[in-house]
């Protein structure tokens, strides 16, 4: 684990002296610039060296596609052999994975090359909404939260990146390149046209002008009771889990006990606890509660909902993550502010969020994505 914390604390101080080089001249944007790719490089490079054993798709699916190009004769046929297995990859991972192995014949070079389309997109999503200043705190947050699942649902964490990309592009009027990011997100994991859904819901609820939120008329009345009804929902029924196995059976009952109950409670617990300090951070920073509040806000809460009702099928199990992801935009936009001071709120939204990451990636070890030891790295 000590790898891990080490790399994480350095990118972080990286991009924090990042901000430091980037207001001057071209020499010192030129220092700043360096900091950031040594920053975002960093994971990318611990992801290449590590152990097999680390993350249970890593040794599934993914020295699986890396194996499967030595045994192809090209492109085409290692797109069939890897669509004959059960895992069925998508167009743009299947390209990536047989360019990287038959060019390097390195297992170093693969993670990495795959660790590095997750990291970057993750970067640029929160330097768009935080205007270039202090992208070290959402990336340190980023870290500490989402790093491990890159480490094991390696093409949903490029499609997760990319989707999170997009729509930090939406909340900015970059249109365009929102649609590309949408289109990447969805050919490297199926699961990411969920954002196409959250974008027709955008459009229908908001208006996105010059970087400008405005809640329709309608939306300042149907987000609020959304969002409320969702949170009364799961606290009347606490037991949600058990109510399905009831009524769907063993298949459900086996994606409950496979992640455990705590899972259930605690997921949602972390959700509500980011959102309401983040709510906190954003009204102390702007003294108002606006329309891009409200908007990353039911996007986050929304995940709650989806949590226990995707799970029901192996492939929806992780759609819940892509509007999680509003937390760490939502955190990038409380950073940008002028006033922003290290307060006791923003210290207890990363101190919980260190407690999360160690008590279900460590303690629990969910998908073994952090060993405990640093032998396991492979270095």
């Amino acid at each position: 684990m000590i790898p891990y914390i080490t790399v994480f604390a350095v990118s972080a101080i990286l991009l924090a002296a990042s901000d430091r080089f980037q207001i001057t001249n071209s020499c010192k944007g030129a220092v700043s610039t360096a900091l950031v790719v040594i920053a975002v490089l960093l994971p990318c490079i611990l992801a290449g060296m590590r152990d097999i054993g680390v993350g249970t798709d890593t040794r599934g699916y993914g020295i699986l596609f890396f194996n499967l190009v030595h045994q192809s004769s090209g492109l085409l046929d290692y797109a069939q052999l890897c669509h004959q297995t059960s895992w069925d990859p998508e167009p743009l991972f299947v390209l990536l994975a047989y360019s990287v192995a038959s060019i390097t014949n390195s297992l170093f070079c693969y993670w990495f090359a795959i660790e590095l389309l997750i990291i970057v997109p993750i970067y640029f999503a929160i330097a768009n909404m935080c205007n270039g200043r202090r992208v070290w705190v959402p990336f340190l947050f980023y870290l500490i939260v989402f790093y491990g699942l890159g480490l094991n649902m390696m093409r949903q964490g490029i499609a997760l990146s990319f989707a999170t990309l997009c729509l930090s592009q939406i909340l900015t009027s970059k249109n365009k390149k929102a649609i590309v990011s949408a289109v990447c997100a969805i050919l490297f994991h199926f699961s990411a046209f969920i954002v196409i859904f959250y974008w027709m819901v955008l459009n229908a609820l908001f208006t996105i002008k010059n970087g400008e939120v405005q809640a329709r008329s309608y939306a300042k009345t149907v987000v609020p009771l959304f969002v409320i009804g969702i949170l009364v929902f799961w606290i009347l029924i606490p037991d949600l889990p058990t109510i399905l196995m009831t009524f769907f059976g063993e298949r459900y009952g086996y994606y409950v006990n496979k992640v455990g109950y705590e899972l259930h409670f605690a997921y949602p617990v972390f959700v509500l606890g980011c959102v309401l300090l983040e709510i906190m951070i954003y009204i102390k920073q702007t003294g108002k509660a606006d329309h891009l509040l409200l908007l990353l806000v039911a996007i986050a809460i929304s995940t709650i909902a989806l949590f226990p009702i995707t799970i029901l099928s192996q492939w929806l199990v992780r759609l819940s993550y892509y509007p999680l992801m509003a937390i760490l935009l939502l955190l990038s936009v409380c950073v940008s502010k002028d006033r922003l001071k290290i307060s006791f709120d923003l210290g207890l939204l990363i101190a919980g969020a260190c407690f999360v990451s160690f008590y279900f990636y460590i303690f629990k070890g969910f998908d073994e994505v952090f060993p405990y030891a640093s032998g396991l790295l492979g270095i």
